[in-house]
């Protein structure tokens, strides 16, 4: 009667040494990116920019472009040190345009927001 006691404590402390090893299995391993464009003097969201990420290695590379809030979203498979470049065409006839540049780093199951501030001035190509 005393192996009976004795065997299920022993089970019970087994399978619950054995839970945490296969729930860390869905663990969220992508990195989010929130871009946020916003103008130089206001701080307000801008719309309609195209964003460019790059990875200094060449390894990551996206686009997109802003949505009415001024936002861009996106993922990856892994953690990185990425640059966000902005780009608003500021002045149509001369091919002027209107940019702005940060850096970030990602990490894992984590959103992070780049703030990108689109410089007043414009420059031209």
């Amino acid at each position: 009667m005393n192996k009976k006691h004795i065997l299920f404590p022993a089970l019970l402390f087994f399978s619950l040494l054995t839970a945490p090893i296969f729930s860390s299995c869905d663990k969220d391993t992508n990195c989010y990116l929130d871009v946020l464009v916003v103008e130089e003097g206001t701080r307000t969201p801008v719309s309609n920019v195209k964003i460019e990420i790059t990875q200094e290695t060449g390894d990551i590379h996206d686009e997109g472009e802003t949505d009415i809030k001024g936002k861009y979203s996106t993922h990856f498979p892994a953690p990185a040190i990425l640059t966000v470049n902005a780009r608003l065409l500021a002045d149509v006839e001369n091919n002027g345009y209107r940019i702005g540049s940060t850096t970030v780093r990602t990490a894992d199951g984590e959103t992070v927001t780049a703030i990108v501030t689109l410089s007043s001035d414009i420059f031209y190509k």
